[in-house]
């Protein structure tokens, strides 16, 4: 095992220190860097954020292997099969998930198939929502969507979602809250609409929620949509469901799902890193992605939710005189919760390690 592996491991072991030769260079002001030769400490991974992920695209599978996978992560279900009306789930390698359901109860309003996650304690979400062309061309009336919501056994049905609505003039995107009983939603919230004409079928998207007070969407990167005064009612363990509903349908509609993963958080956190001093996030080429100071506690926490998992970044920390105090010898893949040590010289406290 190599030294760096063994801090990883072992971030609270005092004594232990690495350097490599880097110095800073501001650069040429347009979020450009330069590296030149000095001694700086190796920033390390104390802890991962990643908590779950699955790209729903990695071998082909059928229907009834995905049903008889044992201990798997994803179980099949729905209104569609409570109802006696047809359903098909499948995965395509390369594709993704595809979940689809008719609705062949004329008096019920809507019929729906999904895959519902494990208990998850994560806070960020995130998965790629596709409403397939064959199914646009129905002009049914089906929604897609990611939907994050209360645990089984919490006993009612409170949730946050991303959803894509197809309407025989085009999809319709949504975020959306809802608060329910035991068996169905009985309040339904449309935070945020884009019903403009000739939109993307498929589209990327991400939720922030901590089930309390605060919902975040992102959509392809940017963020539409911010509250942290809601009152959700969610406490956790959530289950996240990727899920198909129609209505009025005799034909077979499908919604496409791939890429999905969750993380502890939002946002990267920097411990023992110099009061004063910033620690910056660098992309390719070098450029300059996020900026934050550290705190009199030697903490930084920089937002990241913006960017798609794993982030392929290097992470550079500097004292208040722009020299290098810590760096990541090179690009790390960055999940949203990462938990980072800029220095594992002396005492560690195990608390800076916890997201509040």
């Amino acid at each position: 095992m190599s030294l760096i592996a063994i801090i990883i491991v072992g971030v609270a072991i005092a004594g232990i220190a690495t350097a490599v030769a880097f110095t800073w260079n501001p650069g040429d002001g347009n979020g450009q860097n330069n590296y030149n030769g000095t001694n700086a400490h190796v920033l390390v991974k104390a802890k991962s954020g990643l908590f779950f992920s699955d790209s729903l695209q990695d071998i082909n599978q059928t229907k009834k292997e995905l049903s008889d996978r044992e201990n798997d992560s994803w179980e099949f279900a729905g209104s569609a099969l409570a109802r006696g009306s047809p359903a098909d789930w499948y995965q395509i390698q390369g594709q993704g998930l595809f979940l689809g359901a008719e609705n062949t109860d004329v008096n019920a309003e809507w019929a729906g198939i999904f895959a519902m996650s494990e208990d998850d304690y994560a806070t960020l979400y995130h998965a790629v929502i596709s409403i397939p062309d064959e199914s646009l061309a129905t002009g049914r009336n089906l929604n897609v969507g990611m939907y994050i919501q209360t645990d089984v056994l919490y006993g009612v049905i409170n949730y946050v979602g991303c959803v894509a609505n197809s309407t025989p003039r085009g999809p319709i995107w949504v975020v959306e809250s809802g608060l329910g009983n035991s068996t169905q939603v009985t309040q339904r919230d449309r935070l945020w609409v884009d019903s403009s004409r000739n939109q993307s079928s498929t589209r990327d998207c991400t939720i922030v929620t901590n089930g309390d007070n605060l919902f975040m969407t992102y959509l392809d990167g940017e963020l539409v949509y911010s509250n942290d005064k809601l009152d959700l009612k969610m406490p956790r363990p959530f289950n996240s469901y990727l899920e198909t509903q129609v209505i009025n349908s005799d034909q077979m509609v499908y919604g496409k799902f791939y890429d999905y993963y969750s993380t502890f958080n939002e946002k990267i956190k920097v411990v023992k890193a110099p009061p004063g001093g910033v620690v910056q996030l660098i992309g390719e080429s070098n450029k300059i992605l996020k900026t934050e100071p550290v705190s009199e506690q030697g903490i930084a926490v920089m937002s990241i939710g913006e960017y798609h998992f794993p982030l392929s970044a290097k992470i550079v920390v500097l004292d208040d005189n722009e020299k290098i105090e810590a760096t990541t010898t090179e690009r790390l893949q960055v999940f949203g919760g990462d938990i980072y040590a800029a220095n594992t010289i002396g005492p560690f406290d195990r608390g800076l390690l916890e997201w509040e």
